[in-house]
């Protein structure tokens, strides 16, 4: 069934929604604790190493050494390291430490941190020659570098596979520093931070300097309040405030500094320098370069601080923001940042034009998912960027006193030994509930010398709970979402491990049931795991505007975990932060543009968005298909969630492959002129010139062609109304220097057939060619999406791949039929997708009953709590009491006292009563509406009789209108013919009469259009003479 929904307006207010809640709230961390330094190292060229021993830790260790019993826990019971066995196990455990550094010629005080709980080992600076001896010690089972305190993923360019000899950079420009040469990114966002290195000047002199001087027209503000310089990284910036948001917050600076950190973050992973080294909590994260290290940035200070910590703009300062950007001459724009409606609102004019003067769009999807149809930021002209993991995540480990061991996020080179463990709950202060850790809630008491659990929901900050775990005399701390899986690694007061739902509730099963209970955390480590993964929290599609004939988002690259400049203000003084996002998943792509635009200066935004999404990958490091989140729902109306294979809604063409983009073979273009056929398709006016004064009543739409959104000449194809048949086509045009030959094979989508028309073609260099895409039903499910892909590949190993998806529809009708006339007929175009039957019948069609009742007196400021129709009388002052039996199969019923039937100035409330007495709406008198099913009690409530007429009793009708198939049948309606042979794709004309109808009546009934066997489907009927 087709339907179109109304257009809400836009607010004027822009969320900063590209970056998940616990990236705008992440904990800051503490001074970088220094390693030893080479003065201290036993030997010249040492470097840390954790060594592993033969022998099973205490946690697992089942027996076998002579006098010492298991220590392993039976099955349902926990670990007691204070037992005999483990003692004498740990003592056996250090005997051999000592006696593989003795063996070694290594001192014993050179082992800095030993491991006997779920680890046997130890760690230590060790020289390659001292490596070398150990390694020949049958007591050493395994050395590990000290790459366990690296982040490798936190630089999402080692991910992307940019970095290296055989990376993008170092094949395609020669160095990292000239990689994105000649672009200009401009970044509208909450500012940046210039101290910061990732900002810190390019080498001069620069090859690119006399092409960015031939485009570059801005100029850098250095503002009134934090005062910022440009550089010839940071070419220009420039702040606007036309909503006020610096007067509302005085921590705010009216420059282009940045105080919120997320404008820092966008703009360094899209463009900072190349190599920064960096360090948290003393952990060697680094080192970190943006995507594009050798272009230039421009940065638009639009967005500003909210009182919570996140960022909010005007769409006033947005519209500007993105109009100097391209006045000034930028080559891309990422706008890591959306709203919470869904129409064609004053930014997605604003890029409209933008990417028609040949700015390429990049934009946060938004951070609504799993959920479906939830995809921000969708309109044709923008790249829309979901989010994924990397293969790394900065990790801890926290192990229970029962044995078993939890993962969750954090950085830091400290742990703890395994510690007493306290729930936050039972730690507060009198009258405080302390379980969500929050400042000033905890006791020292219960605290001191413990490891605390501690709930985030929102409110204070990680930080500052650590912060408080930390004063009231705490040593670590177990943070658990509530409510999100996210669980970005940070820095903390105190040795903390950041867990997800699941895991922070089995822990606090286990300290709530436990007596004694404890907890070890271990220092950060890397995590492999499986990826790219569609982040939980990437918003999904299909984009409801679009009807599903477009598949958004576009693309997918690195949102989650992602390691880049922030503001020192917002982060305890560090200047580096992890943050998760969609908003950190746009400036990937907004680098890699500039990566293509470096190469290929002549593409148009949309040849860029093709490359980048033709060549996508759609799998994982470990050969899956892409994973994510799936949502289930539950007969109880609840849901539960699981990773499975996910389709394009979720990470559109597929996630983001940097080598093979800067050579895709043939390309997807369109422009404006199609854009707005698109825009007019959806029922939505482009006015011509959005950005100046409005213009009078001019309508784009009345002097183009709307277009059906599968016809777009897209890098994928959806068609989401298929009744039965239906072709689409498309245009590629040849970027290779090669001629070449295109062969296509197809993956149809299932239940369908797919029929591509020609099979093959040969294009020359600059050339185009025009191919059909056919989708023919073959058993698909009505209403279900099934996805398949489209490849074209050469002899010279372009593969050009689009994904498809195709949904059958088996009848589209008009929304509703309405009239105002008491005669009268309406042609009804009917489509279906079967061969068949169609039968067409006219339900319920009537005016109502009218009940009447008659009021004596006024029931004054009545408490609607006080009646109870079960027991009260059938006569109460100033209220009418009526019963009504609601006929079976009745949707809802709508009650009314009719317009004019009673004195305008006479005050009556509705009240509605189920059959249990329970209260289930109050309403005003013109529009009320009973839903439960059987018998039903309406209290007609006088509140105050009309001037004069306090006295006279009220008389009137109570119109009640039960809506479905069993509704009492008024007037004569009739609809043509009632049953007719049809054929898919074919459109037939049943016809709706009416006569005899009472002018001042409202008549309402459903049609329902049918084949016979079990499918079906009505619309509303509505007459009012």
């Amino acid at each position: 069934m087709d339907t179109s929904e109304a257009r809400r307006p836009r607010s004027v207010r822009t969320l900063l929604a590209g970056t998940v809640l616990t990236a705008l709230v992440l904990a800051a961390p503490l001074p970088a604790q220094a390693r030893p330094d080479a003065a201290n190292n036993a030997a010249a060229g040492a470097s840390r190493y954790l060594i592993e021993l033969t022998g099973d830790p205490v946690a697992s260790y089942a027996g076998g050494v002579a006098g010492i019993a298991a220590t392993r826990p039976a099955q349902g019971t926990r670990l007691d390291r204070a037992s005999d066995s483990a003692r004498d196990y740990r003592e056996h455990l250090r005997d051999q430490r000592t006696k593989v550094l003795d063996s070694a010629g290594i001192a014993r005080a050179r082992a800095k941190t030993s491991f006997d709980t779920v680890f046997n080992g130890f760690s230590a600076l060790l020289t390659p020659a001292e490596v070398a001896k150990l390694r020949t010690d049958p007591a050493v089972r395994q050395i590990f570098p000290d790459r366990l305190l690296r982040t490798q993923s936190s630089n999402s360019a080692d991910f992307l596979k940019l970095t290296g000899p055989k990376g993008v950079w170092q094949q395609q420009f020669g160095d990292p520093t000239r990689a994105g040469e000649g672009t200009i990114i401009g970044v509208v966002d909450t500012g940046y931070w210039p101290e910061n290195p990732s900002f810190a000047p390019l080498s001069e002199p620069r090859a690119d300097q006399a092409v960015v001087d031939a485009k570059w027209r801005g100029t850098c503000d250095t503002g009134e309040t934090g005062q910022i310089a440009c550089n010839n990284k940071v070419i220009g910036a420039r702040w606007y405030d036309e909503g006020g948001f610096a007067e509302a917050n005085p921590a705010e600076f009216r420059s282009p500094r940045d105080v919120v950190g997320h404008g820092t973050h966008t703009a360094s992973t899209a463009a900072g320098a190349s190599g920064v080294p960096v360090r948290l909590d003393g952990q060697d994260v680094g080192p970190i370069s943006g995507v594009a290290p050798g272009a230039r940035l421009a940065v638009y200070k639009a967005l500003w601080q909210t009182t919570s910590g996140g960022g909010t703009g005007s769409t006033i300062d947005i519209v500007h923001a993105i109009e100097d950007a391209v006045t000034d001459g930028v080559d891309v724009i990422n706008f890591s940042a959306g709203y919470p409606y869904d129409d064609l609102g004053a930014t997605d004019v604003a890029f409209y034009h933008a990417a028609a003067a040949g700015v390429f769009v990049a934009a946060s999807s938004g951070n609504s998912g799993p959920s479906a149809g939830t995809v921000d930021n969708a309109w044709p002209w923008m790249t829309t960027v979901a989010a994924s993991t990397q293969e790394n995540s900065p990790s801890r480990l926290v192990t229970l006193g029962d044995g078993r061991s939890f993962v969750g996020g954090s950085v830091g080179t400290v742990g703890t030994p395994s510690t007493p463990l306290v729930d936050a709950v039972d730690a507060g202060l009198p009258e405080n509930n302390g379980g969500g850790c929050e400042p000033g809630t905890l006791d020292p008491a219960k605290v001191t010398g413990r490891i605390v659990l501690c709930a985030f929901s929102g409110g204070a900050s990680q930080y500052d709970r650590g912060k408080a775990v930390q004063e009231a005399g705490g040593v670590g701390m177990i943070i658990y979402n509530t409510f999100l899986y996210t669980t970005n690694p940070a820095t903390y007061p105190v040795p903390t491990v950041y867990l997800d739902q699941a895991a922070g509730s089995a822990v606090k099963a286990y300290v709530t049931g436990t007596a004694g209970a404890t907890a070890m955390i271990t220092p950060g480590y890397d995590r492999k795991q499986a990826a790219p993964q569609v982040a939980h929290f990437s918003s999904n599609g299909p984009w409801s505007t679009g009807g599903g004939n477009l598949i958004k988002p576009d693309i997918a690259a690195p949102g989650q975990e992602i390691l880049a400049a922030v503001s020192p203000i917002t982060q305890h003084g560090e200047n580096f932060a992890y943050y998760s996002g969609t908003s950190m998943a746009a400036p990937h792509v907004a680098g890699l543009a500039a990566l293509i635009i470096s190469k290929h200066q002549d593409w148009s935004p949309m040849a860029v968005k093709s490359a980048l999404m033709t060549t996508a990958q759609q799998r994982d490091n470990a050969d899956r298909p892409l994973q994510g989140t799936i949502i289930e729902e539950l007969p109880d109306g609840g849901s539960t969630t699981s990773i499975g294979e996910v389709d394009p809604f979720y990470y559109g063409s597929g996630h983001v492959n940097p080598a093979k983009s800067l050579d895709p073979g043939l390309v997807f273009d369109s422009d404006m002129a199609q854009w707005r056929q698109f825009a007019c398709g959806l029922g939505f006016t482009i006015r011509y010139d959005p950005l100046g004064p409005p213009s009078d009543e001019y309508d784009e739409c009345d002097y183009v062609r709307p277009m059906n959104a599968s016809d777009l000449n897209y890098p994928s194809v959806a068609v989401a109304d298929v009744y039965g048949n239906r072709t689409v086509s498309r245009t590629v045009t040849n970027v290779s220097d090669k001629s070449s030959t295109y062969i296509a094979t197809v993956k149809a989508p299932d239940g369908w057939r797919v029929k591509v028309t020609p099979k093959s073609f040969e294009i020359a260099p600059g050339q185009s060619a025009t191919y059909q895409v056919e989708f023919i039903r073959n058993g698909a499910a009505y209403g279900e999406p099934a996805f398949g892909a489209l490849t074209w590949k050469d002899q010279f190993s372009h593969l050009v791949r689009t994904p498809l998806m195709a949904r059958a529809l088996a009848l589209k009708t008009p929304a509703e039929v309405y009239a105002t006339t008491t005669k009268g007929s309406q042609v009804l175009p009917v489509t279906t997708g079967y061969q068949g039957i169609l039968k067409t019948e006219i339900l319920g069609f009537s005016s109502g009953v009218d009940l009447p009742f008659t009021i004596s007196g006024t029931a004054g400021d009545y408490d609607p709590f006080q009646f109870n129709p079960l027991t009260d009388p059938d006569t109460l002052a100033g209220v009418a009491k009526i019963v009504y039996d609601v006929p079976a199969e009745t949707e809802q019923t709508r009650v009314a006292i009719p317009s004019g039937s009673v004195a305008k100035d006479e005050q009556i409330n509705i009240l509605v009563f189920n059959g249990e007495g329970a209260l289930r709406g109050i309403y005003n008198s013109d529009d009320a509406w009973i839903n439960d099913p059987g018998r039903n009690y309406v209290y007609v409530v006088r509140r105050a009789a009309a001037p004069g007429a306090e006295q006279t009793p009220l008389t009137a009708v109570l119109n009640v209108h039960p809506e479905g198939p069993n509704a009492p049948v008024d007037g004569t309606v009739t609809v043509t013919p009632a049953e007719r042979t049809v054929r898919p794709g074919v459109e037939v004309y049943p016809v709706v009469r009416w006569s005899g109808l009472v002018p001042g009546r409202h008549y309402a009934g459903v049609i329902r259009f049918s084949d016979g066997n079990g499918m079906s489907y009505a619309i509303p009927v509505q007459i009012e003479p």
